[in-house]
């Protein structure tokens, strides 16, 4: 099988460069290489070559108008599209666990590589310039391996998803689905992220409460935005990221708690995460 996948390499590379447009090939080719990542047959020398080549795909999924246009696709992500993200994912975990023997110095050296912290980096960088489906990328790789992330990563992670976080509420334009795409990835991002840096002491945590109660009463109309801030806000308290206490009388008088229609999953899960600490009186007295 192992032979099979060297002699399948050179034109899966060639393929996955801009050499094939067909849109069924190219998934296809994906699928394929996610089994041969799953059957651990990918050579790590070969690691850093096919993260790059998943980035380019990447990028042209965000500038593909059927994804990029104004509709719902923006906040899914189909079948074709996680298996490239959660490939993307699963390589870029190998890159940054594969031990630094002499020789792995040496070609990285003749290569001119980047450290190997380098892709986590410019997924980051990516998710800040806004670029193609980098939010989704980030939340799916985030989903899959935040739990084998290091301390260190997680504070790197958090900081620059909370910075992210306050410049997308603060450019506005929500009715421009772009903005309003990558505001809600980001904080599915953080979602994921909080689940994974449970009891972990942070600023970065007291900055997200803030920055989504400020923001939060003038985007109650739109439930996308408001149900994603309710359920970051539930997912911090239930991981003991924030207390409830910060959430004052003034969030619990918001008219998302009035309750005159039936409240929504989101707004259930923050009602049940403070309850669960024993502040249910917080949510009465609001």
């Amino acid at each position: 099988t192992s032979a099979l996948h060297e002699s399948v390499e050179p034109f899966l590379a060639w393929a996955l460069k801009g050499n094939v447009r067909d849109r069924r090939l190219k998934e296809e080719l994906i699928k394929y290489l996610y089994i041969q990542v799953n059957l651990d047959l990918v050579s790590d020398d070969k690691v850093n070559d096919m993260l790059d080549l998943l980035e380019r795909q990447i990028d042209e999924i965000g500038s593909d108008r059927s994804v990029a246009g104004d509709n719902a696709d923006r906040f899914e992500v189909k079948l074709p599209q996680r298996l490239l993200f959660e490939l993307y994912g699963d390589l870029l975990m190998i890159s940054k666990n594969k031990p630094r023997t002499i020789a792995c110095e040496l070609e990285r050296v003749a290569k001119r590589a980047r450290p190997e912290a380098e892709h986590l980096d410019r997924v980051m960088s990516n998710l800040m310039n806004e670029s193609g489906c980098w939010g989704a990328t980030f939340s799916v790789f985030l989903k899959r391996h935040s739990s084998a992330l290091s301390s260190e990563d997680l504070g790197k992670c958090a900081s620059v998803l909370t910075t992210a976080l306050g410049e997308s509420f603060s450019q506005g334009g929500m009715s421009d689905m772009k903005f309003q795409a990558r505001l809600l990835w980001v904080m599915r991002c953080l979602q994921e992220l909080a689940w994974a840096s449970q009891n972990e002491a942070s600023t970065s945590w007291t900055d997200v409460t803030e920055c989504l109660l400020y923001w939060l009463p003038a985007h109650l109309s739109d439930l996308r935005i408001a149900n994603e801030a309710l359920l970051l806000l539930a997912t911090m308290i239930s991981s003991k990221l924030i207390h409830p206490s910060s959430l004052k009388q003034k969030f619990w008088q918001l008219g998302i708690f009035e309750f005159s229609e039936a409240p929504t999953l989101a707004t259930l899960e923050l009602v049940g995460a403070v309850a669960s600490v024993g502040m249910g009186d917080l949510i009465v007295a609001g």
